[in-house]
């Protein structure tokens, strides 16, 4: 992933002293200053220029430089907070240890430190948000309540083509179903374990259903998918040699258990989900994108996009969909899409902006005559010094 990777060497270089930044999607998703690895890098620069080099060769010094590496390998490489847990829980007791070595009384280091925990501690407590990822909480019994339905009761396989799991459905089915998510997360390579295991479960006897998110606007007047579902639902099926079969899709309503919620409640905007049943009529692809429904000239203009920016726009790695004279490829890897609309304009949108961002047109994109954006795209973390 890109999503949090410096966009240049001088960011990466300077991250010890940017995580002090108030700003979100720096190193994750929320606003989560620290003030500790820049107070590190200032006490390592102190006693470098106070000519206290030397010290750093103890073991805490050795350790210090240590952390350091492990940093820069983690921020150029990843760069996401939750893979450099153990650096973020030895950082302060290695600050803490090197101020020792600092010029001065005890009683001034005393303060120094003292001055770092609050002013860390201020900027922590001003913006903490407690569980923002919460969607709803429950005290006891069940976290969903489903309709009945014959498909509840009996072993199937169900495929799931929703950007959310809803895995919390499963203990309501039958235990011995079996369950798999697609999407562009599977690595369908010969040999790769998520293949094996699909594999298995499309080859056994059970009969077999994809699940979709069902809702008052995507149903027709007698409360099947419409057809613009319809057809993203088979295209999402067909590079798993799948399709379905033409019979009508069963609803299960579902309604949220969540503390506070009264009546008809929602599970992440669900009101329930369609199961259509689905037949095997192929092999597994290689790959999830192998047969694109864009028209060949605007994947030249995306192949233009991808040749000129593969940072963000990898070939080969994107998810396709067209309709209605609309294009979009998704770059789920750095949280990209591309769109070519029905008046040619082509735009990109970053998972962090609200709208659109123009490139050109597919004329001016396929005659050379529009610089791709590539170095900081809209959306993307911004030191203070570029930030309008």
């Amino acid at each position: 992933m890109e999503r949090f990777k410096p966009d240049s060497l001088l960011d990466g270089l300077l991250r010890p002293f940017l995580l002090f930044d108030p700003q979100s999607f720096l190193y994750i998703e929320f606003i989560a200053p620290d003030l500790r690895f820049f107070g590190l890098s200032l006490t390592m620069l102190v006693l470098l220029i106070s000519g206290r080099l030397q010290r750093l060769s103890g073991v805490r010094g050795r350790a210090a430089i240590l952390l350091v590496a492990t940093f820069y390998a983690w921020t150029f490489v990843s760069g996401n907070g939750r893979y450099f847990l153990p650096g973020m829980l030895i950082v302060a007791p290695i600050l803490v240890a090197l101020l020792q070595d600092l010029p001065g009384t005890q009683t001034f280091k005393s303060l120094l430190l003292t001055f770092i925990v609050v002013i860390h501690s201020y900027f922590v407590v001003d913006v903490f948000n407690p569980s923002p990822w919460s969607v709803s909480r429950w005290y006891d019994g069940d976290a969903i309540a489903l309709s009945q339905s014959p498909l509840r009761e009996s072993p199937a396989v169900f495929l799931k083509v929703a950007s959310n799991s809803y895995s919390v459905l499963t203990p309501h089915f039958h235990p011995e179903s079996r369950w798999a998510m697609l999407g562009d997360h599977l690595r369908l390579e010969e040999k790769s374990f998520e293949r094996r295991q699909l594999e298995v479960i499309l080859g056994s006897d059970l009969p077999k259903y994809v699940m979709v998110v069902q809702g008052a606007d995507l149903e027709d007047d007698i409360g099947q998918p419409i057809p613009e579902i319809r057809t993203a639902i088979q295209y999402s099926l067909r590079p798993y040699g799948l399709q379905t079969s033409g019979e009508a899709c069963e609803t299960i309503s579902a309604k949220d258990n969540a503390a506070g919620h009264s009546g008809g409640g929602s599970l992440a905007n669900a009101e329930g989900f369609w199961f259509c049943k689905i037949r095997r009529v192929g092999e597994i692809a290689t790959t999830t994108i192998e047969q694109s429904p864009i028209p060949i000239e605007r994947r030249a203009v995306l192949a233009k996009i991808e040749a000129a920016c593969p940072r963000f726009f990898p070939p080969g790695s994107g998810y396709d969909a067209h309709g209605a004279g609309r294009s979009r490829r998704s770059y789920k890897s750095t949280d990209v899409s591309a769109f070519i609309m029905p008046d040619g304009m082509v735009s990109y949108r970053y998972m962090r902006t609200l709208n659109r961002s123009p490139i050109g047109t597919e004329v001016e994109i396929l005659q050379d005559r529009i610089k791709i954006p590539c170095e900081r795209i809209e959306g993307r973390y911004r030191p203070p010094w570029m930030r309008d």
